[in-house]
């Protein structure tokens, strides 16, 4: 079974946020701060199966490798054949990005 196929069973079995936040400790497991940002997959339907099996696709998509050469400023807008420089619209003032 590949993991598009089990997030697609997970997908179809019904979930409550009632029932997910009886699980102690659900907030500090599925949330995380950077830097200044508070990153809260709580209040998301779902729990343990559901978040590993995303990462799993995210390993297996090479995400993690993707975002550098994004960040990079690589081509990565196969269609327009160029760079999707989205990162230099969010940079802060005083920083610069070289392609």
């Amino acid at each position: 079974m590949t993991i598009w196929e089990e997030l697609e069973i997970l997908a179809k079995e019904k979930r409550s946020l009632n029932d997910l936040f009886k699980t102690k400790g659900r907030c500090q497991k599925f949330s995380l701060s950077y830097e200044e940002l508070f990153y809260d997959f709580s209040k998301q339907l779902i729990d343990e199966s559901v978040f590993e099996s995303l990462l799993s696709l995210a390993e297996e998509r090479n995400l993690r490798s993707q975002i550098k050469e994004l960040y990079r400023g690589d081509k990565v807008n196969i269609s327009e054949d160029r760079p999707a420089l989205h990162t230099a619209l969010r940079i802060p003032s005083d920083k610069s990005l070289m392609v």
